[in-house]
């Protein structure tokens, strides 16, 4: 039996066909990508690509994100789009997504001081809506402005629940090297 048999299961092929069509669809806008494709989400959000499978208020959002993600198009363009879902979408997840675009569009100086917010949080902001801006804030289009961090430098701020996983973790690892070796001399060094 194939995986594909055995994650559908029993289900009718019309079943089957619906499951295809919308894993089709959450990855034909995960892999948006480049402008052109970000384009063709576009149309479809407009209703002018691939009409017959629909688009629910997660995958509409979804390409909303795509297309703040992409820095070739215009600032104007995200925007318009922004608010026409967040006007359609008025659910407590369309806030969430709307406050994960705004954040991926913002300067390096306006990162600055949402990190800052984020730091110095009153407590007024639920923690679905923080969690929501840290995912723009972490977004991959700010790749450019990390910095590398020593692990000498990560151990320092180590909380002690940190210090007990790591070592609880290298414990177990040592167990698991003295396991292979028992079992095969020949892999005692490893």
């Amino acid at each position: 039996m194939c995986i594909r048999d055995r994650y559908m299961g029993n289900q009718s092929l019309e079943a089957k066909n619906v499951n295809r069509s919308n894993l089709l669809r959450d990855k034909l806008i995960e892999f948006a990508r480049d402008k052109q494709n970000v384009e063709f989400l576009i149309q479809w959000l407009d209703g002018q690509q691939l009409k017959g499978i629909e688009l629910g208020a997660n995958s509409r959002w979804a390409c909303i994100v795509k297309i703040f993600q992409n820095k070739e198009i215009e600032q104007s363009t995200k925007d318009n789009y922004l608010q026409k879902e967040a006007e359609r979408d008025r659910s407590d997840f369309g806030l969430r997504a709307k406050y994960r675009c705004e954040t991926i569009v913002v300067s390096k100086d306006q990162r600055k001081t949402l990190w800052s917010s984020f730091l110095k949080s009153d407590g007024k902001e639920s923690v679905k809506n923080v969690e929501a801006r840290m995912s723009g804030f972490n977004d991959e289009n700010h790749v450019d402005e990390l910095q590398a961090v020593s692990y000498t430098h990560l151990r320092a701020h180590e909380t002690p629940e940190h210090l007990v996983c790591r070592l609880l973790l290298e414990k177990k690892k040592k167990q698991y090297k003295f396991t292979l070796s028992a079992k095969n001399p020949c892999l005692s060094d490893i």
